[in-house]
């Protein structure tokens, strides 16, 4: 977020996406929100301390989901099989890292298994 007027110049070195764009701009403004969206605040502290990102192929019938940190890629089947762990910034990103990481590798399914069904409910469940 660009602002030089309101904002000093900051780097950050987290994962983040454009549907965190409305939260952050919302508690940047102080503004109180309900918040349905699949965004966070990006100033808010992540409770599950390295942020994710959930990633999907357009495929909408067998989809490939996952989630990206600062570390790793996770990219699995939607039903959780031929899941793979990449390394984000060092390394082959084609090596699979599951066995020398497993339970990175166990957390990062779950979050990205959990993601998966939260946007399958919130199709026929998140109505204005």
């Amino acid at each position: 977020i660009y602002s030089p007027r309101c904002l000093s110049h900051t780097t950050r070195h987290e994962a983040a996406s454009l549907v965190d764009l409305m939260p952050t701009m919302a508690g940047l403004l102080g503004n109180t929100y309900l918040n349905t969206t699949m965004g966070r605040d990006l100033n808010a502290t992540a409770p599950e301390g390295d942020r994710s990102v959930y990633i999907q192929t357009s495929d909408k019938r067998f989809p490939i989901i996952g989630v990206v940190n600062s570390r790793f890629a996770l990219r699995m089947n939607r039903d959780g099989g031929n899941a793979r762990l990449h390394p984000v910034n060092n390394g082959d990103p084609r090596q699979d890292l599951s066995e020398k990481f497993p339970d990175e590798f166990e957390k990062m399914k779950r979050t990205a298994r959990g993601i998966y069904e939260l946007t399958r409910y919130q199709m026929y469940a998140n109505a204005p």
